[in-house]
């Protein structure tokens, strides 16, 4: 009798102990999908003022800004790309919207190569930033002197990332690009096609009896580049999921249960 009954105790305890394991195994795994929900990719990156119109020669400002959607944002990685023939980078600033990231370990642009790179994060989770509008990175620079009438954009490149609270994964969704209107450019994607002139401009020096006449000059059309913005792709959600866990509690409830049948 006292066999079967420390046998009874023993198998209510552990069944306790399951049920309690299962239990906290269901909380951490649904807190774990809470946080990849809350770190899903929903932040923007964008430029204010989206477009400008200048001549050459003059001199203007670009913000970086982001909207960072439900996510808490701990870091900016900033990848931009620009014409260099048309337009120049004279400095850049961290914006005020991320004023507490204290780490800085990129803040370089390249005018010979059209290159912009701007990495800055905080280490303290506490300091997570969240709302839009946030000013990322303050650019200032000049439309050169002998820049062709066109749209040159501003470009977010590959690489370029925003880092979301949770498991430190991308949560950027969208980057749209910024746009100089040159001296009434057109639209980034049309290429300024040059029309050569029918009638001929220069005076012929040729001798009468050979025929010959000037030619007209043709003018060399340029191109105006077209840099596509960059959309980062949503990160593959990792981890196990409460269906499963949930199948495996149930399947240790059945033995539990046959455990029972047979001590009794």
């Amino acid at each position: 009798m006292r066999n079967k009954t420390a046998k009874i105790i023993i198998s209510l305890v552990g069944a306790f102990i399951l049920v309690g394991g299962l239990a906290a195994g269901v909380i951490l795994v649904q807190r774990s999908q809470d946080i990849r929900r809350q770190a899903a990719p929903a932040t923007s990156l964008f430029f204010v003022p989206a477009t400008q119109n200048k001549s050459p020669g003059d001199s203007f400002s670009a913000e970086v800004s982001m909207d960072t959607g439900e996510n808490k944002v701990t870091g900016v990685d900033i990848k931009l790309k620009f014409d260099p023939s048309a337009l120049e980078i004279v400095s850049m600033t961290k914006g005020a919207g991320i004023a507490v990231f204290d780490q800085i370990i990129a803040n370089t642009f390249s005018n010979s190569l059209g290159t912009v790179s701007f990495i800055a994060f905080t280490l303290d989770r506490t300091k997570a930033v969240q709302g839009s509008g946030l000013s990322v990175l303050n650019i200032s620079a000049k439309v050169k002197e002998n820049a062709n009438p066109a749209a040159y954009q501003i470009s977010f490149e590959g690489g370029t990332a925003v880092a979301g609270v949770g498991e430190g994964q991308n949560v950027l969704i969208n980057s749209t690009s910024g746009r100089i209107n040159v001296a009434g450019g057109g639209t980034p994607t049309a290429t300024p096609t040059a029309t050569p002139t029918a009638t001929p401009t220069s005076t012929p020096t040729s001798a009468p009896n050979t025929g010959g006449g000037g030619a007209t000059p043709t003018p060399i059309p340029t191109s105006t580049p077209t840099p596509t913005p960059v959309l980062s792709q949503p990160l593959p959600e990792s981890g196990v999921s409460f269906p499963f866990i949930l199948s495996v509690g149930l399947g240790a409830a059945a033995l539990l249960g046959s455990l029972f049948i047979l001590i009794f």
